[in-house]
């Protein structure tokens, strides 16, 4: 996988930001790329020392745990839904 940056504007301060981003192959299997996502989850709380990564998927109306670190002390649920504006933002 190369790397390749993206502009990003940061909505609160309208500031630019350049940041790296993995470019993934259309044809790579998904499944491989959710095991990539599981692994940085669960190292970013050894590192963090954090109970808790997750990686949500916005929904029309909410907003849904897609992926949940396997670390002591997360009580989240993978596919965990709340309205939006409740809570649940990481």
């Amino acid at each position: 996988m190369g790397e390749n940056y993206s502009n990003v504007r940061i909505r609160e301060t309208g500031e630019w930001k350049k940041i790296a981003i993995a470019s993934v192959s259309v044809l790579e299997n998904i499944d491989s790329v959710i095991v990539k996502w599981q692994n940085w989850l669960n190292l970013i709380t050894r590192i963090a020392s954090i109970p808790s990564a997750l990686i949500m998927k916005l929904n029309e109306d909410t907003i849904e745990v897609f992926l949940k670190s396997n670390s002591v002390g997360n009580h989240y649920k993978a596919g965990e839904k709340s309205e939006l504006g409740l809570g649940l933002y990481c």
